[in-house]
């Protein structure tokens, strides 16, 4: 397990510094830079004057060495990272980007979780439901959804869920997790007392997300689950004790039907053209020492 971690992790290192540089290089790729942005606010929001305002920019790009040379730029970012978790500073919230992802992160992880528990849970139900029911309109209708699922983009939907809800609904605070009123107020109003109106207003402002992230995972699990159990079921033996193969009921117990072993002799059809393979674990009849396996 160990080494398997090991191999995986020194994979994933070289995959990460491309990405890295890759990442790196879109986001430097426009001309200028932010400090050609703090210039233009100056100028048109501020009122200052050209001069001044290419002076602060200038003293700008001193401070977070936007003069230097690129490589140079990427070379201190990754090093502020390996080295002391430093992700360098955000120019658009004006503070270190560990704070800004830190205050971020709890949410994004609550969300992740619970897109991951319905995906999970309404995808292995579902994929049960159409292999069950193979070919009817059920699988039809589910195998539809799947397909759906897998196909379309989730941003595509997710601009068109805001759409009806922005254009159609009138629906306000797209952008948010709670509305104004219950935006500060606590989880708790007392010990036993929890604000299940603040709940409430949270799934309201958040379904959308979780929609479209439950939609696309709906789909991979319960293709999946659909395909790994026809597998099952059309495996052509059964598993588990049949009642028919013996008349001693007591027994029985000691009777199973393995479902991975057949042995000439030791397998029968039953009246759904069923391969039953059982051994006699006291007797070890249907045992074969050349491991032999045979198509009944």
């Amino acid at each position: 397990m160990l080494r398997f971690l090991a191999i995986r992790i020194g994979q994933a290192v070289p995959v990460l510094m491309v990405m890295s540089i890759i990442i790196f290089a879109i986001i430097n790729a426009p001309p200028g830079d932010y400090a050609d942005f703090v210039r233009s606010n100056m100028i048109g929001q501020g009122g200052a004057s050209a001069a001044a305002a290419s002076a602060a920019a200038e003293e700008y790009r001193v401070r977070y060495g936007l003069n230097d040379p690129l490589v140079m730029q990427y070379f201190r970012w990754i090093w502020g990272i390996l080295s002391g978790g430093d992700f360098g500073h955000s120019f658009f919230y004006n503070k270190p980007v560990a704070e800004v992802v830190g205050e971020r992160l709890p949410a994004t992880i609550a969300i992740a979780l619970t897109c991951h528990f319905f995906a999970s849970l309404l995808g292995i139900s579902f994929g049960i439901l159409a292999a069950t029911r193979q070919y009817s309109w059920v699988d039809t209708i589910l195998s539809f959804v799947s397909f759906l699922g897998m196909t379309i983009p989730r941003f595509l939907l997710a601009l068109i869920i805001l759409y009806l809800l922005a254009f159609k609904l009138n629906v306000q605070e797209l952008g948010s997790f709670f509305s104004s009123r219950y935006g500060g107020q606590d989880w708790w109003q007392g010990p036993l007392d929890f604000n299940w109106a603040k709940f409430w207003n949270l799934v309201q402002h958040v379904w959308p997300v979780v929609l479209i992230a439950t939609f696309g995972g709906l789909a991979y699990n319960m293709r999946v689950m659909r395909g790994n159990l026809l597998d099952t079921l059309n495996a052509g033996c059964l598993s588990g004790r049949d009642p028919a193969l013996y008349d001693d009921r007591r027994d029985r117990s000691r009777h199973r039907v393995w479902p991975c072993h057949r042995w000439p002799g030791d397998c029968r059809l039953d009246g759904h053209r069923r391969c039953l393979c059982h051994r006699d674990p006291a007797s070890g009849a249907g045992h074969d020492p050349d491991h032999r396996q045979y198509h009944c």
